[in-house]
């Protein structure tokens, strides 16, 4: 078992709720520990949000996911996507994050 590889994460959540299993619709692990770019997967895993500050914009929770060696894409939309570039899986168990949110509204 590898544990604390530093590295960047990508969560798309449809539906949010806050402070339950919320479905992962896209995950991504980017890091260079492995042979492969990063590694995604779509609607398969979970994240849990245990604490949302809007006041002092910091999110904290919890998140799961099995992801395939793969590179985060975006179409012609902005839509984001996976492409699969092998058959390396990691198993994420146990994640956790505290993070500074950066709020905006991108219709203004």
């Amino acid at each position: 078992m590898i544990t604390n590889i530093i590295g960047s994460m990508y969560f798309f959540i449809e539906n949010f709720q806050e402070s339950e299993n919320n479905n992962l619709k896209l995950g991504y692990f980017q890091c260079a520990t492995y042979n492969c770019r990063g590694f995604g997967c779509n609607d398969c895993g979970k994240v849990s949000i245990t604490k949302l500050d809007i006041k002092n914009h910091i999110v904290s929770g919890t998140f799961e996911f099995s992801g395939r060696c793969s590179s985060l894409t975006i179409d012609e939309s902005g839509k984001e996507g996976l492409l699969y570039t092998g058959d390396s899986i990691v198993n994420i168990t146990n994640g956790r994050f505290d993070i500074k949110l950066d709020i905006y509204d991108k219709y203004n």
